[in-house]
């Protein structure tokens, strides 16, 4: 009789040990560990030492400077590029003079990055609720909740000695031994630095949200020169943009289509290839070098594929020696080896999560202007590996699951298989979710979940977050996604 009640006991037990992973609560407010969001591209500003804005640069410099191009096009019936190329690459470097980096990967001018040392409910610099994580901020706890400004131009590796001492500074602020963090856009590659220099000891819970850990596709053919354009890109993108500004977007819907039904679509979209093939080596030698791919940051965002072509192209052996090491060596120790990171971590304890965006279009620039984006970030490089079927068009009835790992990974729309990510159990999709715009309220209940999670959890655990999820009408609502399969 004892036997059975203890073999009873033994089974309840056992029962409720599978089931600890469903049952991931929240943790209450006074008990989370601080929050430390580590920002993407632009936030925060870049300053001058007299604190006036270095970049980005305000919208009145933008526009002045895209009516002088505009205003000097007839120029181009002049000579193709010439003289034309000579007076817009100027304007071009001018405007962005201010965060040039030198052939050595160091910036031409020092310039100071906006930080806030504070958390939200203490803050004293007025500064913090400028950027787009302040809702966030109120649903963690505006006293536990930090934010990290990464500086764009530089390397996830540099970065990472920064984030450190600041991941420091709040473990001893708040006397804990771990924090949450959640890494936003460009902010993944600062995070992904943090991970191979100082491991993952002092994270609890990691979010990846929509980041560039493994790149983008528009870098990586903007940096090997495919700048070619097609008309069904360049309709998907621009009926994206306009989408909801009435009577733009009905009017340039109209034209575009008229312009394609006539046939003249694709021959201004290729006198558009041919004029960027004419003066493409202008655009790398006149602008995009001096002014953008001497940012050892901005090559963390080549995708493996594209990166050695890359440096062929652009970067000189002698020039550029010692941006190459700095590149290189983010490239081959972080970049390429963020998977084991990953593994490693979550092996260490760290619960790591990714997060995707897919369904929209990105810059209709390029040979893979077709792929999955979050409208900026290309799904296959945020996801850590996703296969992705091109916009617009589902797998075929006869694909099959490229992993066979006993779940369900097929998005409910044929558009995604997650089998193939680095995380397929803790890598989540949000169709038609946009790139800046992160925090609508069923999201940021979303990623409270994730942050602040008393356990592992995986795409399974609860019903309302499936692997799939889409955004529309303003909620985030389940698709499916994660199931475990039937053994036939």
């Amino acid at each position: 009789m004892h036997k059975k009640i203890i073999s009873l006991l033994l089974a309840v037990a056992v029962l409720f040990a599978v089931a600890l992973p469903a049952s991931a609560k929240i943790v209450p407010e006074a008990e989370r560990l601080p929050l430390i969001i580590v920002n993407g591209m632009n936030e925060p500003h870049l300053t001058k030492d007299n604190g006036d804005i270095a970049y980005p640069p305000t919208t009145g410099e933008f526009v002045a400077a895209a009516l002088k191009i505009i205003g000097m096009l007839p120029l181009l019936a002049i000579n193709q590029g010439g003289l034309y190329g000579d007076l817009s690459f100027g304007i071009l470097r001018k405007l962005f003079d201010a965060t040039a980096y030198l052939p050595d990967g160091t910036p031409k001018y020092q310039l100071n990055l906006q930080r806030f040392p504070d958390a939200y409910g203490k803050d004293k610099t007025g500064l913090i609720d400028t950027v787009s994580h302040g809702h966030m901020a109120r649903l963690y706890g505006m006293d536990r909740t930090y934010q990290f400004g990464v500086d764009f131009r530089e390397s996830g590796l540099v970065q990472a000695d920064a984030l450190n001492a600041f991941v420091e500074r709040v473990k001893k602020e708040h006397k804990v031994k771990k924090v949450n963090m959640i890494a936003v856009s460009m902010g993944g590659a600062t995070m992904t630095g943090y991970l191979a220099k100082y491991g993952s000891g002092s994270v609890n819970n990691l979010v990846m949200m929509h980041t560039v850990f493994q790149g983008m596709y528009i870098v990586g053919d903007l940096f090997n020169g495919r700048l070619s354009f097609a008309s069904e890109p360049l309709q998907l993108w621009l009926a994206q943009s306009l989408e909801g500004n009435d009577p733009w977007a009905g009017i340039v819907g109209a034209a575009l289509g008229w312009l394609d039904g006539a046939g003249y679509l694709d021959s201004v979209l290729d006198w558009a290839s041919g004029l960027m093939d004419s003066i493409q080596p202008r655009v790398f030698d006149d602008f995009l070098v001096p002014s953008l791919c001497q940012f050892p940051g901005f090559w963390g965002c080549v995708p493996d594929a594209d990166y050695e072509s890359a440096k062929a192209l652009l970067l000189d052996p002698v020039e550029h020696a010692k941006l190459i090491k700095i590149i290189d060596d983010y490239h081959y120790n972080v970049f390429n080896k963020a998977s084991s990171l990953f593994n490693k971590a979550m092996k260490g304890g760290t619960n790591v999560y990714v997060l995707s965006g897919y369904n929209l279009a990105g810059p209709p620039v390029g040979p893979r202007a077709l792929a999955q984006t979050d409208d900026g970030l290309t799904t296959a490089c945020t996801s850590g590996g996703a296969t992705c079927a091109p916009l617009g068009q589902p797998f075929k009835k006869s694909y099959k699951q490229a992993v066979a790992c006993g779940h369900n990974h097929i998005s409910p729309d044929r558009l995604i298989d997650a089998s193939t990510c680095m995380l397929p159990e803790q890598t989540w999709f949000q169709k038609d979710l946009h790139h800046t715009n992160f925090y609508p309220d069923d999201n940021a209940q979303f990623l409270l979940w994730l942050a602040a999670s008393d356990k592992r959890v995986n795409v399974r655990t609860k019903a309302a977050y499936p692997q799939f999820q889409h955004f529309t009408e303003g909620k985030l609502v389940p698709l499916g996604g994660g199931e475990t399969l039937k053994k036939k």
